[in-house]
């Protein structure tokens, strides 16, 4: 029989994103105001995937940070 993992082993990354989200930013100081809106695009995303709406079409996908991180 064959399951998901057999196809992409990180098949439910999207149950786990908001926990690697905080990893990704938590050595860089001042970024709070980004963790907490990227946590809440992500939950955008999740909400509008399970009723089926187009993700694009709310949460965008192309982001630039600008100077150096920590100043």
């Amino acid at each position: 029989m064959l399951h998901p993992v057999d196809f992409d082993p990180a098949f439910d990354r999207a149950q786990h994103a908001g926990d690697k989200l905080a990893d990704l930013f938590k050595d860089v100081v001042g970024c709070d105001e980004i963790v907490k809106k990227l946590q809440s695009f992500q939950k955008t995303a999740l909400s509008a995937k399970r009723r089926g709406e187009n993700v694009g079409d709310l949460v965008p996908t192309t982001f630039v940070f600008k100077g150096p991180p920590g100043s």
